[in-house]
């Protein structure tokens, strides 16, 4: 079984689970979905956990929106928030 590269478990009940992708400006296969969908329903099922759980997908560059990618993913992160300045 492959593991997450990131778990935070945040106070505000809830917990974000990280997938760093490297992509070629594409959108979320329907295969690339539904692994997230298990592997985060796999995560909920083994910890027993009663906080809300997203999943955020970290990328280096902007994916395509699709419907896969707005029904599977939470938030989606590329590098440009790293030079966004606060």
């Amino acid at each position: 079984m492959q593991l997450y590269p990131a778990l935070f478990d945040r106070a505000e009940n809830h917990m974000r689970i990280v997938r760093a992708l490297a992509n070629t400006r594409q959108g979320v296969s329907k295969e690339q979905a539904d692994e997230f969908r298990l592997k985060t329903a796999i995560f909920k099922s083994v910890t027993k956990t009663n906080k809300q759980v997203f999943f955020t997908l970290l990328t280096t560059f902007p994916i395509v929106p699709n419907e896969q990618s707005l029904s599977a993913v939470d938030i989606a992160l590329d590098m440009n928030c790293l030079f966004e300045p606060f």
